[in-house]
């Protein structure tokens, strides 16, 4: 299965706004603006590739490639853990632990457009599975 998503997903971990709760005076922080705005859009688009498929909830190779517009140099982990997060709340997968993503690889390449190709691929260990039977669920879109 493959999800393209246009542009470079923001950091989750930069810009995030504290909040203040003058209920009980605790404080707690949330995502940045930019990064609830990527994640609201993005996950429309994910969920309109994804389609009804079920959500997955074993062992995966997830391979995702930046491709970009020019050498500019940004955190790839943290990169990542932005589309591990938005493939969770997106439903596509269930968990972004080491159960479901057993194999992880990234990688970035120059491109006249900047946008990410995300493949989820089944693992050996798990490919007699009932949910990768599933018809479609590994078809690319």
């Amino acid at each position: 299965m493959k999800i393209i998503l246009p542009g470079l997903p923001p950091s989750k971990k930069n810009g995030r706004i504290i909040i203040h709760r003058k209920s009980d005076g605790r404080h707690f922080d949330i995502p940045s603006n930019e990064y609830q705005k990527w994640e609201k859009s993005m996950g429309m688009l994910i969920r309109q590739q994804w389609g009804e498929r079920p959500t997955i909830d074993h062992g995966i190779i997830l391979k995702i490639i930046f491709h970009v517009t020019d050498k500019r140099s940004w955190d790839l982990s943290n990169k990542e853990e932005s589309l591990q997060d938005l493939l969770k709340v997106c439903r596509v997968i269930s968990d972004d632990n080491r159960f479901i993503i057993q194999e992880k690889y990234s990688t970035w390449k120059m491109a006249d457009s900047e946008f990410v190709e995300i493949q989820l691929e089944k693992t050996a260990l798990f490919s007699n599975n009932n949910l990768f039977n599933t018809p479609g669920l590994f078809e690319k879109v």
